[in-house]
């Protein structure tokens, strides 16, 4: 896994290191995989980026940004439509907690969120954003973390949690909400592109769709079950595994064209 590379780099390796491995370990990560096999298809991917500044940026860094914008956008849909409405009703302040998850490696937290932040934050110099992101990216995991504290501390589906602690799991959201926002205007900055969007304040007037999330979603779940987009064009074309010629098994919205809204 990559973070868990990125974790034991970090362990084995002077700071002034850290930089250079993590970098080593992205790149190694977009190195394009092998077909798979005789049945393989191209699979949607997001599009590239282009500005004069990226062409400016070093390699690896741009590479980076590349591989990892879609998930920074990704992460702040998550957190818009689905994060704030578990923070809202504390009847679901569990699956807060199992996004979180007490800070491991395999949370949904570290692997979508704390992993690619800190690839990018490592991967951009200095001064051409990378302090920013790094301080915005420890800013975020303690929100996360003081978030992961309120919603564990709730007493229970009987008694609930006092108006004070909503308000306070309220406060750690809008508080990661504000971190998250400053790493993304660092990336637009560090790219002179617009390419991320930022959460406004209780994530109202969000230009972006929860309709066509909620569709990425539901049709991601559904290839999974069906192999991936590769496998799935396989069922489509020999009309099984309850697919329908001419209908994508994926469903429509997917990381090609998710990102044009």
């Amino acid at each position: 896994m990559l973070s868990t590379c990125v974790a034991i780099a970090g362990l084995l390796t002077p700071l002034s290191s850290r930089r250079s491995v993590v970098l080593g370990v992205a790149t190694a990560a977009l190195r394009p995989s092998s077909p798979a096999g005789a049945f393989a298809v191209k699979e949607s991917k997001p599009p590239i980026q282009a500005s004069a500044a990226l062409d400016a940026l070093p390699k690896n860094t741009a590479a980076a940004f590349q591989r990892y914008w879609p998930a920074m956008q990704l992460g702040a849909d998550f957190y818009a439509f689905e994060l704030l409405e578990r923070v809202k009703a504390p009847q679901k302040w569990d699956l807060v907690g199992s996004f979180v998850g007490g800070g491991q490696a395999g949370s949904r937290l570290e692997l979508e969120f704390l992993s690619p932040m800190t690839i990018l934050a490592l991967a951009f110099p200095p001064d051409e954003g990378g302090d920013r992101m790094q301080a915005a990216l420890q800013d975020f995991r303690a929100s996360m973390g003081k978030l992961s504290s309120i919603a564990g501390s709730s007493p229970g589906p009987t008694a609930g949690p006092t108006p004070a602690e909503k308000a306070m799991a309220m406060g750690q959201w809008d508080s990661g909400r504000l971190a998250l926002n400053r790493f993304l205007v660092a990336l637009n900055d560090a790219t002179e592109t617009t390419r991320l969007t930022t959460i406004p304040e209780g994530a109202i007037g969000y230009p972006r769709s929860a309709a066509r999330y909620l569709e990425l979603r539901q049709g991601q779940a559904l290839c999974r079950n069906r192999g991936g987009e590769a496998l799935a064009g396989v069922w489509s074309g020999l009309m099984v595994y309850g697919t329908v010629p001419g209908v994508n098994p994926c469903g429509d919205v997917n990381l090609g064209n998710y990102f044009d809204q």
